[in-house]
């Protein structure tokens, strides 16, 4: 299953190590996070009305 961004970037998910919701779907206040597996490391994606998203990284 690839990540894949709108200016065609792509990754590879290799496990999804886990799966939370928050909110409720029925009031429009849901967002789902997925911690995953992308070449070995954890990432974390996001996803709120459709629209997936990762924090910034902190500079």
């Amino acid at each position: 299953m690839p990540v894949i961004w709108p200016d065609g970037r792509s990754w590879r998910v290799d496990a999804v190590v886990t799966y939370r919701s928050y909110g409720r779907s029925f009031l429009g206040t849901l967002v789902e996070r997925w911690d995953v597996k992308i070449n070995g490391r954890i990432k974390t994606v996001w996803c709120e009305h459709d629209r997936f998203f990762v924090e910034r990284k902190k500079r």
